[in-house]
């Protein structure tokens, strides 16, 4: 997806834009995130979007997403991935270690992942395939969203639009 595209839509559909861009990005669609929350925040200093509202439906795609890609991983995980994972040489020994860093470091490992492109939609898919916790998964989900949805609507607002 360009860049051209993404404005096509945020100026047209706005904020429905933004939540279902957030969803599929998150769940693994290659959507430029980062790129999308910059154009957002830009827009919202030019008018066409307000801060607050970006904000709110930004956080509720992302928990959205983040929610979807658990449960994929939760449901279908062990079999989506374990092909993949067993072509890459990932033994079911090293998903047990993930599991125990994810139970011993969960709440900084999904924080951080939020922003490291593509470790973030691993972190989620993992969670769910490890049995995390689910409400303690969505606490520490909204925070990570916050902050991360509020860092990249800023560097738009304030900095510009990230090409």
């Amino acid at each position: 997806m360009t860049i051209e595209t993404l404005e096509y839509y945020i100026l047209h559909y706005g904020y429905i834009t933004i939540f279902l861009s957030l969803v599929l990005g998150l769940v693994g669609l290659p959507i430029p995130d980062e790129v999308l929350m910059s154009v957002i925040g830009f827009y919202t200093k030019e008018g066409y979007l307000t801060f607050s509202k970006a904000l709110m439906v930004a956080i509720f795609g992302t928990l959205f997403g983040m929610t979807l890609s658990y449960y994929i991983g939760k449901f279908i995980g062990d079999k989506a991935l374990g092909g993949i994972l067993k072509w890459a040489g990932v033994k079911k020994n090293k998903l047990e270690k993930v599991e125990i860093w994810m139970n011993k470091y969960g709440f900084l490992t999904i924080i951080m992942g939020f922003f490291i492109p593509g470790f973030r939609h691993m972190t989620f898919y993992f969670c769910g395939m490890t049995n995390y916790p689910l409400k303690k998964y969505l606490s520490i989900g909204l925070i990570s969203a916050f902050l991360w949805t509020l860092f990249y609507l800023s560097i738009g607002r304030f900095i510009g639009i990230i090409h």
